[in-house]
């Protein structure tokens, strides 16, 4: 993320004087590690959500127990992964910096890892439903594991199946579907007509990925977890849905092989909203937009940044550090070095206009030319 957040700023995106709780965990933190049901806290911003009204009846979700969810979720921000932030194949050139630290100076480095979008022509891609990665279930228990589910499934159906996940250790036990089959790069995934979007853990970093190869992404159904731009994206327009059970990927298959003309239509809208949202200009826009939006919810926070001073100060952070290993929910008592700031937790105090935040107005950017993407989950 301050990668990304270094180059809009380089290229004169003006970000907020703001500090803020980042979870960049495989978990979103409201009602299971942070009491954002009270609203006495303001929410951290994370890269992965949850829909309130797809978590589990009662309020319980196997190993994830939440509290009812009467309160806020996680405000959700993209994550720079697949935009040349991070070594990973990347939708745009890589940084200059990731470059020197994973390049051992090859000068093609980068170009190599490049995912070229919609790269196969439509008639030449595989009518199957694809899928590769690790054998991740959900912490929410209750929906299934569609990665395992699937992948054994195929071993019955390879006319029109082709997912398959490698085993993985969930804490003492090892989910190992049957009948593993190699791995494919990303920038493959292109070559069939249906690609699976599953979740691991959580909702997985790759689905934006897929938006943008040309094909009809299926996206799981059965679950909780949200990113930043899935309630902009429509079924029945965008994409397919999977996973509304443990058996219907094989009906899905076969309705959108019977009608080939509404499938490549799902799949040039995806690609289509993918080219204008989901690239890395709008996602920097969105994170300015949500940065003002949440600094917006402090009385104090430009007081309490011109206290700070020298942003690079590390030890007022290591200060901080300290009170956040006795109480992580605040940034605990302000350092003695800094005289003049009141002496309370920053994210203390009743906030009553986080609810304005979390039922989110559309966010609009320089590239937002069509449809909403929301701050909220």
């Amino acid at each position: 993320m301050w990668l990304a957040l270094e180059e809009a700023i380089e290229a004169g995106v003006q970000f907020p004087d703001v500090m803020f709780l980042y979870n960049g965990g495989d978990q979103p933190m409201c009602n299971k590690y942070y009491p954002c049901h009270d609203y006495l806290h303001v929410p951290p911003i994370s890269v992965i959500g949850y829909n309130e009204s797809l978590l589990p009846p009662n309020g319980r979700g196997a190993a994830m127990d939440f509290r009812p969810a009467t309160g806020l979720g996680d405000l959700v921000t993209p994550l720079f992964r697949f935009t040349g932030h991070s070594m990973a194949p990347s939708l745009h050139p890589h940084h200059p910096t990731i470059v020197k630290l994973h390049s051992h100076g090859d000068p093609l480095w980068s170009s190599k890892r490049i995912i070229t979008r919609n790269p196969v022509p439509w008639q030449d891609k595989v009518p199957k439903l694809f899928f590769r990665g690790k054998a991740w279930c959900s912490y929410m228990k209750r929906y299934g594991c569609p990665r395992t589910g699937l992948s054994n499934m195929t071993l019955d159906h390879w006319e029109e199946l082709d997912v398959s996940s490698e085993g993985a250790r969930l804490g003492r036990r090892v989910v190992r579907p049957r009948g593993y089959r190699p791995f494919y790069p990303m920038a493959d995934w292109s070559k069939f007509k249906y690609l699976a979007a599953l979740d691991g853990i959580g909702a997985s970093s790759r689905t934006i990925v897929l938006y943008h190869l040309g094909s009809v992404v299926l996206k799981q159904r059965r679950t909780a977890y949200v990113e930043w731009f899935y309630q902009s994206l429509k079924t029945g327009v965008h994409q397919e849905e999977v996973w509304n059970t443990d058996t219907d990927a094989l009906d899905v298959v076969r309705k959108l092989r019977a009608n080939d003309d509404y499938a490549r239509g799902l799949a040039d809208a995806s690609a289509a909203f993918a080219r204008n949202y989901l690239v890395k200009e709008v996602m920097m826009v969105y994170t300015k937009v949500l940065l003002q939006r949440y600094r917006d919810l402090f009385e104090d926070m430009e007081e309490y940044m011109q206290a700070i001073g020298d942003p690079g100060n590390s030890s007022f952070f290591q200060a901080h550090l300290k009170g956040w290993s006795r109480d992580w929910r605040s940034l605990g008592p302000v350092p003695d070095f800094i005289p003049n700031f009141p002496k309370t937790g920053m994210f203390d105090g009743r906030l009553e206009r986080v609810r304005g935040l979390h039922s989110g107005p559309a966010l609009r950017g320089s590239r937002m030319r069509r449809g909403h993407i929301h701050a909220g989950n």
